[in-house]
Protein backbone atom coordinates (compact mmCIF):
# COMPACT_ATOMS: atom_id res chain seq x y z
CA UNK A 1 0.00 0.00 0.00
CA UNK A 2 1.16 3.24 -0.92
CA UNK A 3 1.23 6.19 1.91
CA UNK A 4 -1.82 7.82 0.50
CA UNK A 5 -3.42 4.38 1.13
CA UNK A 6 -2.36 4.10 4.21
CA UNK A 7 -4.45 7.35 5.08
CA UNK A 8 -7.35 6.82 3.42
CA UNK A 9 -7.64 3.42 5.33
CA UNK A 10 -7.20 5.05 8.37
CA UNK A 11 -9.76 7.58 7.99
CA UNK A 12 -12.15 5.01 6.18
CA UNK A 13 -12.10 2.49 9.23
CA UNK A 14 -12.79 5.39 11.89
CA UNK A 15 -15.64 6.31 10.03
CA UNK A 16 -17.28 3.10 10.77
CA UNK A 17 -20.49 3.08 11.82
CA UNK A 18 -23.17 0.81 13.54
CA UNK A 19 -25.21 -1.62 11.23
CA UNK A 20 -27.83 -0.25 9.04
CA UNK A 21 -31.81 -0.76 9.46
CA UNK A 22 -33.97 -0.31 6.19
CA UNK A 23 -32.74 1.11 3.07
CA UNK A 24 -29.86 3.53 3.69
CA UNK A 25 -29.78 7.35 1.95
CA UNK A 26 -26.12 7.19 0.74
CA UNK A 27 -24.36 4.53 -0.61
CA UNK A 28 -23.30 1.74 2.11
CA UNK A 29 -22.51 -1.28 2.84
CA UNK A 30 -23.52 -3.09 6.17
CA UNK A 31 -21.33 -6.27 6.99
CA UNK A 32 -21.78 -8.89 9.83
CA UNK A 33 -24.37 -9.87 12.38
CA UNK A 34 -25.45 -8.92 15.77
CA UNK A 35 -23.00 -6.92 18.04
CA UNK A 36 -20.26 -7.10 15.40
CA UNK A 37 -22.18 -6.14 12.62
CA UNK A 38 -21.01 -2.43 11.21
CA UNK A 39 -21.25 -0.06 8.14
CA UNK A 40 -19.52 1.82 5.58
CA UNK A 41 -21.83 4.98 4.20
CA UNK A 42 -21.30 8.11 1.83
CA UNK A 43 -17.34 8.78 1.71
CA UNK A 44 -16.05 5.72 3.92
CA UNK A 45 -18.14 3.52 1.28
CA UNK A 46 -16.24 5.52 -1.65
CA UNK A 47 -13.16 5.05 -0.04
CA UNK A 48 -13.77 1.38 0.59
CA UNK A 49 -14.45 0.97 -4.00
CA UNK A 50 -11.12 3.51 -4.36
CA UNK A 51 -9.01 1.28 -2.14
CA UNK A 52 -10.41 -2.02 -3.45
CA UNK A 53 -9.43 -0.41 -7.29
CA UNK A 54 -6.34 0.31 -5.36
CA UNK A 55 -5.04 -2.94 -4.21
CA UNK A 56 -6.16 -4.96 -6.84
CA UNK A 57 -4.59 -5.80 -9.89
CA UNK A 58 -5.50 -8.19 -12.96
CA UNK A 59 -5.18 -12.20 -12.37
CA UNK A 60 -3.65 -12.86 -16.11
CA UNK A 61 -1.05 -9.78 -15.66
CA UNK A 62 0.45 -11.30 -12.67
CA UNK A 63 -1.23 -13.35 -10.43
CA UNK A 64 -3.19 -10.14 -9.06
CA UNK A 65 -5.60 -9.62 -6.41
CA UNK A 66 -9.20 -9.89 -7.58
CA UNK A 67 -11.24 -6.95 -6.46
CA UNK A 68 -13.81 -9.10 -4.76
CA UNK A 69 -11.12 -9.92 -2.90
CA UNK A 70 -9.42 -6.90 -1.92
CA UNK A 71 -12.59 -5.44 -0.85
CA UNK A 72 -13.39 -8.40 1.20
CA UNK A 73 -9.96 -7.91 2.31
CA UNK A 74 -10.42 -4.21 3.48
CA UNK A 75 -13.64 -5.51 5.29
CA UNK A 76 -11.77 -7.81 7.73
CA UNK A 77 -9.89 -5.26 8.27
CA UNK A 78 -12.59 -2.81 9.64
CA UNK A 79 -13.32 -5.39 11.59
CA UNK A 80 -10.31 -5.78 12.93
CA UNK A 81 -10.10 -2.26 14.03
CA UNK A 82 -13.51 -2.23 15.53
CA UNK A 83 -11.26 -4.69 18.30
CA UNK A 84 -7.78 -3.53 18.19
CA UNK A 85 -7.77 -0.28 16.78
CA UNK A 86 -6.63 1.38 13.04
CA UNK A 87 -2.78 0.59 13.37
CA UNK A 88 -3.53 -3.39 14.11
CA UNK A 89 -6.10 -3.58 11.37
CA UNK A 90 -3.27 -1.90 8.71
CA UNK A 91 -0.79 -4.38 9.94
CA UNK A 92 -3.16 -6.87 8.87
CA UNK A 93 -4.14 -5.77 5.77
CA UNK A 94 -0.52 -4.65 4.86
CA UNK A 95 0.80 -8.23 6.27
CA UNK A 96 -2.09 -10.08 4.23
CA UNK A 97 -1.01 -7.88 0.77
CA UNK A 98 2.78 -9.35 1.06
CA UNK A 99 2.15 -13.08 0.85
CA UNK A 100 3.09 -14.59 -2.39
CA UNK A 101 0.35 -16.69 -4.53
CA UNK A 102 -0.62 -20.04 -3.72
CA UNK A 103 -1.28 -22.87 -5.57
CA UNK A 104 -4.51 -23.65 -6.57
CA UNK A 105 -6.11 -26.26 -8.39
CA UNK A 106 -8.96 -25.56 -10.61
CA UNK A 107 -11.33 -28.34 -12.17
CA UNK A 108 -14.29 -28.60 -15.16
CA UNK A 109 -16.22 -31.81 -15.67
CA UNK A 110 -16.25 -32.80 -19.30
CA UNK A 111 -18.26 -35.00 -21.50
CA UNK A 112 -15.74 -37.26 -23.73
CA UNK A 113 -14.86 -41.00 -23.95
CA UNK A 114 -11.10 -41.08 -22.54
CA UNK A 115 -9.00 -43.32 -24.56
CA UNK A 116 -6.86 -44.91 -21.90
CA UNK A 117 -4.66 -43.59 -19.17
CA UNK A 118 -5.12 -39.60 -18.06
CA UNK A 119 -2.80 -37.29 -20.23
CA UNK A 120 -1.54 -33.99 -20.47
CA UNK A 121 -2.65 -31.45 -23.29
CA UNK A 122 -1.09 -27.77 -22.61
CA UNK A 123 -1.65 -26.91 -19.05
CA UNK A 124 -4.24 -29.12 -18.58
CA UNK A 125 -4.61 -32.93 -17.77
CA UNK A 126 -7.99 -34.52 -18.87
CA UNK A 127 -8.60 -37.55 -15.99
CA UNK A 128 -11.43 -39.97 -14.17
CA UNK A 129 -11.27 -38.90 -10.56
CA UNK A 130 -9.58 -36.13 -8.87
CA UNK A 131 -5.56 -37.21 -8.75
CA UNK A 132 -4.80 -39.30 -5.35
CA UNK A 133 -2.16 -36.69 -4.05
CA UNK A 134 -5.50 -34.59 -3.68
CA UNK A 135 -6.25 -36.85 -0.91
CA UNK A 136 -10.64 -36.56 -1.31
CA UNK A 137 -11.21 -40.31 -2.52
CA UNK A 138 -14.22 -41.46 -5.11
CA UNK A 139 -16.96 -39.72 -3.14
CA UNK A 140 -15.99 -35.81 -2.95
CA UNK A 141 -18.17 -33.64 -1.84
CA UNK A 142 -19.57 -32.12 -4.97
CA UNK A 143 -18.12 -35.22 -6.99
CA UNK A 144 -21.96 -35.74 -8.74
CA UNK A 145 -21.46 -32.50 -11.09
CA UNK A 146 -18.48 -34.41 -12.03
CA UNK A 147 -19.82 -37.82 -13.86
CA UNK A 148 -17.47 -38.41 -16.14
CA UNK A 149 -14.18 -37.27 -16.77
CA UNK A 150 -12.88 -33.66 -15.74
CA UNK A 151 -10.06 -31.32 -17.12
CA UNK A 152 -7.92 -29.93 -14.36
CA UNK A 153 -5.01 -27.04 -14.20
CA UNK A 154 -2.88 -25.77 -11.17
CA UNK A 155 -1.87 -22.41 -11.14
CA UNK A 156 -0.95 -19.85 -8.82
CA UNK A 157 -3.12 -17.33 -7.29
CA UNK A 158 -3.54 -14.79 -4.48
CA UNK A 159 -7.60 -15.79 -4.10
CA UNK A 160 -10.04 -18.14 -5.83
CA UNK A 161 -10.99 -15.49 -8.40
CA UNK A 162 -7.65 -14.76 -9.70
CA UNK A 163 -7.39 -18.98 -9.81
CA UNK A 164 -10.53 -19.15 -11.73
CA UNK A 165 -9.60 -16.42 -14.47
CA UNK A 166 -6.09 -18.35 -14.93
CA UNK A 167 -7.36 -21.46 -15.13
CA UNK A 168 -10.14 -21.13 -17.18
CA UNK A 169 -7.74 -19.61 -19.78
CA UNK A 170 -5.21 -22.83 -19.90
CA UNK A 171 -8.73 -25.07 -19.64
CA UNK A 172 -9.66 -22.77 -22.73
CA UNK A 173 -6.62 -23.25 -24.59
CA UNK A 174 -6.46 -27.04 -23.86
CA UNK A 175 -10.00 -27.35 -25.01
CA UNK A 176 -9.52 -25.31 -28.27
CA UNK A 177 -6.02 -27.85 -29.01
CA UNK A 178 -8.41 -30.55 -28.50
CA UNK A 179 -11.38 -29.50 -30.66
CA UNK A 180 -8.90 -28.70 -33.90
CA UNK A 181 -8.45 -31.98 -34.24
CA UNK A 182 -12.44 -33.35 -34.23
CA UNK A 183 -13.73 -30.51 -35.81
CA UNK A 184 -17.20 -31.97 -35.92
CA UNK A 185 -17.26 -32.95 -32.29
CA UNK A 186 -18.20 -30.11 -29.17
CA UNK A 187 -15.55 -29.82 -26.55
CA UNK A 188 -18.46 -30.15 -24.24
CA UNK A 189 -18.01 -28.72 -20.46
CA UNK A 190 -20.45 -28.86 -17.30
CA UNK A 191 -21.13 -26.11 -15.41
CA UNK A 192 -19.97 -26.92 -12.33
CA UNK A 193 -16.58 -25.42 -11.36
CA UNK A 194 -14.10 -26.69 -8.21
CA UNK A 195 -11.05 -25.46 -6.71
CA UNK A 196 -8.77 -26.81 -4.36
CA UNK A 197 -6.47 -24.71 -2.12
CA UNK A 198 -2.57 -24.88 -0.85
CA UNK A 199 -4.16 -26.58 2.17
CA UNK A 200 -5.69 -29.23 0.44
CA UNK A 201 -9.80 -27.73 0.83
CA UNK A 202 -12.11 -28.09 -1.89
CA UNK A 203 -14.96 -25.61 -2.60
CA UNK A 204 -17.28 -26.90 -5.23
CA UNK A 205 -19.96 -24.39 -7.07
CA UNK A 206 -21.98 -26.57 -9.26
CA UNK A 207 -22.49 -23.34 -11.74
CA UNK A 208 -20.28 -20.31 -11.15
CA UNK A 209 -22.28 -18.35 -13.84
CA UNK A 210 -24.48 -15.27 -11.91
CA UNK A 211 -28.10 -15.61 -12.98
CA UNK A 212 -30.26 -13.02 -14.22
CA UNK A 213 -31.65 -10.40 -11.83
CA UNK A 214 -35.14 -10.06 -13.33
CA UNK A 215 -36.71 -9.26 -10.97
CA UNK A 216 -34.62 -5.33 -11.07
CA UNK A 217 -36.10 -4.61 -14.08
CA UNK A 218 -39.41 -7.00 -15.03
CA UNK A 219 -42.52 -5.91 -13.10
CA UNK A 220 -44.84 -8.76 -11.44
CA UNK A 221 -47.52 -8.59 -14.19
CA UNK A 222 -44.63 -9.31 -16.85
CA UNK A 223 -44.62 -6.05 -18.43
CA UNK A 224 -41.35 -4.86 -19.61
CA UNK A 225 -39.19 -1.45 -19.36
CA UNK A 226 -40.28 1.12 -21.94
CA UNK A 227 -36.68 0.86 -24.15
CA UNK A 228 -36.77 -2.97 -23.28
CA UNK A 229 -40.28 -2.96 -24.95
CA UNK A 230 -39.60 -1.58 -27.72
CA UNK A 231 -36.52 -3.26 -28.86
CA UNK A 232 -38.29 -7.02 -27.68
CA UNK A 233 -41.18 -5.39 -30.61
CA UNK A 234 -38.15 -5.31 -32.95
CA UNK A 235 -36.77 -8.77 -32.40
CA UNK A 236 -40.15 -10.05 -32.80
CA UNK A 237 -40.78 -9.33 -36.07
CA UNK A 238 -38.48 -11.07 -39.10
CA UNK A 239 -35.34 -10.37 -39.85
CA UNK A 240 -36.18 -8.79 -43.01
CA UNK A 241 -39.00 -6.54 -41.45
CA UNK A 242 -36.71 -5.19 -39.10
CA UNK A 243 -35.84 -1.39 -39.84
CA UNK A 244 -31.39 -0.83 -40.03
CA UNK A 245 -31.68 0.50 -36.61
CA UNK A 246 -33.33 -2.01 -35.01
CA UNK A 247 -31.04 -4.95 -37.30
CA UNK A 248 -27.90 -2.80 -35.34
CA UNK A 249 -29.74 -3.20 -32.19
CA UNK A 250 -30.26 -6.38 -31.52
CA UNK A 251 -27.31 -7.47 -33.29
CA UNK A 252 -25.04 -5.19 -30.91
CA UNK A 253 -27.19 -6.77 -27.30
CA UNK A 254 -26.00 -10.73 -29.07
CA UNK A 255 -22.68 -9.89 -29.08
CA UNK A 256 -22.79 -7.68 -25.75
CA UNK A 257 -24.27 -10.72 -24.36
CA UNK A 258 -21.68 -13.18 -26.25
CA UNK A 259 -18.63 -11.12 -24.80
CA UNK A 260 -20.34 -10.89 -21.43
CA UNK A 261 -20.46 -14.61 -21.02
CA UNK A 262 -17.16 -15.54 -22.00
CA UNK A 263 -14.43 -16.02 -19.55
CA UNK A 264 -11.51 -14.98 -22.06
CA UNK A 265 -11.03 -11.79 -21.70
CA UNK A 266 -9.26 -11.23 -25.33
CA UNK A 267 -13.07 -13.50 -26.79
CA UNK A 268 -14.54 -10.43 -24.60
CA UNK A 269 -12.89 -7.60 -25.61
CA UNK A 270 -13.64 -8.56 -29.74
CA UNK A 271 -17.34 -9.30 -29.44
CA UNK A 272 -17.52 -6.06 -27.55
CA UNK A 273 -16.05 -3.96 -29.73
CA UNK A 274 -18.29 -6.03 -32.82
CA UNK A 275 -21.47 -4.44 -30.27
CA UNK A 276 -19.53 -1.16 -30.53
CA UNK A 277 -18.91 -1.22 -34.41
CA UNK A 278 -23.09 -2.35 -34.61
CA UNK A 279 -24.45 0.77 -33.00
CA UNK A 280 -21.47 3.37 -34.28
CA UNK A 281 -19.84 2.43 -37.45
CA UNK A 282 -22.24 2.44 -40.59
CA UNK A 283 -20.66 -0.40 -42.63
CA UNK A 284 -17.82 -1.06 -45.07
CA UNK A 285 -17.87 1.91 -46.79
CA UNK A 286 -16.82 4.42 -44.16
CA UNK A 287 -12.86 4.88 -44.14
CA UNK A 288 -10.91 2.18 -41.86
CA UNK A 289 -10.12 4.03 -38.87
CA UNK A 290 -13.12 2.27 -37.11
CA UNK A 291 -11.31 2.70 -33.59
CA UNK A 292 -11.31 6.82 -33.88
CA UNK A 293 -15.35 6.87 -35.64
CA UNK A 294 -16.29 4.66 -32.32
CA UNK A 295 -14.48 6.44 -30.04
CA UNK A 296 -15.49 9.92 -31.26
CA UNK A 297 -19.19 9.28 -32.26
CA UNK A 298 -19.46 7.18 -28.49
CA UNK A 299 -18.35 10.20 -26.64
CA UNK A 300 -20.09 13.02 -28.63
CA UNK A 301 -23.38 11.18 -27.11
CA UNK A 302 -22.19 9.64 -23.93
CA UNK A 303 -20.51 10.52 -20.61
CA UNK A 304 -17.79 7.95 -19.61
CA UNK A 305 -17.51 7.35 -16.05
CA UNK A 306 -14.48 9.10 -14.40
CA UNK A 307 -13.10 10.19 -17.71
CA UNK A 308 -12.95 13.35 -18.98
CA UNK A 309 -14.18 13.12 -23.71
CA UNK A 310 -10.80 13.45 -24.27
CA UNK A 311 -9.50 10.50 -21.88
CA UNK A 312 -12.52 8.21 -22.66
CA UNK A 313 -11.74 8.79 -26.65
CA UNK A 314 -8.25 8.01 -26.14
CA UNK A 315 -8.74 4.43 -23.75
CA UNK A 316 -11.20 3.69 -26.33
CA UNK A 317 -8.69 3.82 -29.51
CA UNK A 318 -6.06 2.19 -27.64
CA UNK A 319 -8.28 -0.53 -26.23
CA UNK A 320 -9.42 -0.77 -29.87
CA UNK A 321 -5.82 -1.19 -30.61
CA UNK A 322 -5.24 -4.25 -28.46
CA UNK A 323 -8.46 -6.02 -30.21
CA UNK A 324 -6.52 -5.62 -33.41
CA UNK A 325 -3.67 -7.23 -31.27
CA UNK A 326 -5.96 -10.15 -30.24
CA UNK A 327 -7.47 -10.65 -33.52
CA UNK A 328 -4.20 -10.15 -36.06
CA UNK A 329 -1.54 -11.01 -34.33
CA UNK A 330 -2.87 -13.68 -32.02
CA UNK A 331 -1.33 -11.74 -28.99
CA UNK A 332 -3.57 -12.08 -25.90
CA UNK A 333 -5.46 -9.32 -23.93
CA UNK A 334 -4.70 -9.63 -20.11
CA UNK A 335 -6.32 -6.87 -18.22
CA UNK A 336 -9.32 -8.51 -17.48
CA UNK A 337 -10.32 -5.04 -14.97
CA UNK A 338 -10.23 -2.90 -19.00
CA UNK A 339 -12.49 -5.41 -20.66
CA UNK A 340 -14.86 -5.24 -16.90
CA UNK A 341 -15.21 -1.71 -17.64
CA UNK A 342 -15.55 -1.52 -21.28
CA UNK A 343 -18.85 -3.76 -20.70
CA UNK A 344 -19.91 -1.20 -18.76
CA UNK A 345 -19.75 0.44 -21.74
CA UNK A 346 -20.92 -1.38 -23.95
CA UNK A 347 -23.68 -1.90 -21.84
CA UNK A 348 -24.45 2.13 -21.88
CA UNK A 349 -24.27 2.12 -24.87
CA UNK A 350 -26.84 -0.58 -26.15
CA UNK A 351 -29.41 1.53 -23.43
CA UNK A 352 -28.79 4.52 -25.42
CA UNK A 353 -29.60 2.80 -28.80
CA UNK A 354 -32.60 0.86 -27.27
CA UNK A 355 -33.96 4.37 -26.49
CA UNK A 356 -33.56 5.32 -30.26
CA UNK A 357 -36.38 2.98 -30.54
CA UNK A 358 -38.87 4.42 -28.09
CA UNK A 359 -41.33 6.65 -30.09
CA UNK A 360 -41.49 9.19 -27.77
CA UNK A 361 -37.83 9.61 -27.55
CA UNK A 362 -38.72 12.45 -30.47
CA UNK A 363 -40.63 15.32 -30.56
CA UNK A 364 -42.33 13.52 -33.88
CA UNK A 365 -43.46 10.78 -31.68
CA UNK A 366 -41.16 8.29 -34.22
CA UNK A 367 -38.64 5.95 -33.25
CA UNK A 368 -35.14 6.05 -35.42
CA UNK A 369 -35.30 3.60 -38.35
CA UNK A 370 -31.86 4.04 -39.58
CA UNK A 371 -28.05 4.31 -38.55
CA UNK A 372 -28.21 8.45 -40.35
CA UNK A 373 -31.05 9.17 -38.28
CA UNK A 374 -29.96 8.06 -34.96
CA UNK A 375 -26.72 10.07 -35.30
CA UNK A 376 -28.75 13.22 -36.44
CA UNK A 377 -31.04 12.63 -33.27
CA UNK A 378 -29.91 15.14 -30.78
CA UNK A 379 -30.94 12.74 -27.48
CA UNK A 380 -27.73 11.70 -25.25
Amino acid sequence: MTDRDREVFREMVTAIEPAIAGRPEAPAITVGFGPDAFSLQGRAFAQLEELSAAISAPALGGAGLSRDEARELLLRGCYIAKREGPDAALASVEAWLELPPRKWTVIRPFRAPLPGDPFEIGQSQIRHGLPGELGFGNDWFGSEDFPALMILTSVMARDDDSAAVIGEQRIGESLGLLHSFDPNGSPTLGEARAIVDDSGAITVNPDPRVALHLSMFIAKDGSLPRSLASASRAAAKPPDERTDWERRVIAAARWFSKGMSSSWPSERLVSLFVALEALFVVGKAEPHDKKTLIANRLTDRLDVQDRTKAQASEWIRSLYHRRNEAVHEARDYLDDFEVAELGKLVWQSLHWAMGHLVPEHRGDRRACESFDQVMACGRK
